[in-house]
């Protein structure tokens, strides 16, 4: 059947009202690129009514409760061969695969212990990092990185606000040398003391700046061994938002595992003086990987640290 010279003159019309009325429309179909803006975005606004640290690890699968929150603008550069990227919430760092066969963490609730309690019974939230089958399991210390708010932890701690400003007054001045009887900075609070420190180096990143050293700390006078040694690392993010507490077990060489007690023991505790130093000095002897972890993964973990918006 054949369409009238009229009829197809209509037809045409309609088509050119119908597009002309579809360029009116308030919506157009979204582009690719569109919806997977919009989706990003909506991942940033619901990030950001989360816990400020809610942890998103990128490389083992979250507990079915988080929900995972990355700004993958962030993570585009690739980790270092035998490293594993982490992210939990606003902390990522890569760490050495030898290092520990896993990772936990933990959103520990604020606490407030009142006047007469012990200093670390006061804190604010913070996320606890923990270590699944770390490299050295016969150790005092249980290895973990904690990372804090510094402003909360002030505002709350008048004990934590002397410790994170001299920790920042140590950080501007830089001493050339540190003795090895300097107390250094160091949170959280652990009800023994510091008695002496080695391989301490001031170490700084794009994300922030701190100081790394080896420590023992006791409440009574015996040998350092590897047993009770640390590593530890304090530090800031780089707007000085957060404050990270790394303590990781470490051995060396040129200490014992699990120190004898001294035969004389008097005269130990009237020498302890020199023995620590001596001790400080030969750890301070030491290259970098005759320590296990070696010393300069442990550094390289920490320059990856980053801080996600």
């Amino acid at each position: 059947m054949k369409i009238s010279k009229f009829v197809r003159i209509f037809i045409v019309l309609g088509l050119l009202t119908l597009s002309a009325a579809a360029c009116e429309l308030p919506f157009s179909p979204p582009s690719t690129l569109d919806v997977v803006q919009q989706l990003a975005q909506t991942q940033m606004a619901l990030s950001a009514t989360q816990t400020s640290l809610a942890p998103v690890p990128t490389e083992t699968a979250p507990p079915a409760t988080a929900e995972p929150t990355q700004d993958i603008s962030q993570t585009q550069d690739a980790p270092a061969a035998g490293t594993t990227r982490y992210t939990f919430g606003h902390f990522q760092f890569d760490m050495p695969d030898y290092l520990a066969q896993s990772l936990n963490y933990t959103i520990v609730p604020a606490a407030m212990g009142g006047e007469e309690s012990f200093p670390g019974d006061t804190h604010p939230e913070y996320l606890s990092i923990t270590f699944n089958g770390y490299i050295i399991q016969d150790a005092f210390h249980n290895p973990e990185i904690q990372v804090y708010p510094v402003a909360e932890f002030k505002s709350i701690s008048q004990g934590a606000a002397d410790k994170l400003d001299a920790l920042n007054n140590l950080l501007g001045s830089r001493p050339p040398s540190i003795p090895f009887n300097m107390v250094l900075p160091f949170l959280p609070f652990w009800n023994a003391g510091q008695i002496f420190n080695a391989q301490a180096k001031f170490l700084d990143s794009p994300s922030g700046s701190g100081i790394r050293y080896l420590s023992m700390y006791a409440q009574a006078i015996y040998p350092v061994d590897n047993y009770n040694i640390f590593f530890t690392y304090q530090g800031f993010s780089a707007d000085k938002t957060y404050f990270v507490s790394m303590v990781l077990p470490i051995n060396s060489a040129a200490l014992p595992m699990q120190a004898a007690t001294p035969a004389d023991y008097e005269a130990f505790m009237n020498d302890f003086s020199n023995y620590l130093q001596t001790t400080s000095a030969a750890l301070n002897a030491e290259a970098p990987d005759r320590f296990t972890p070696s010393l300069n993964a442990l550094d390289a973990m920490i320059a990856s640290i980053r801080f996600i918006p």
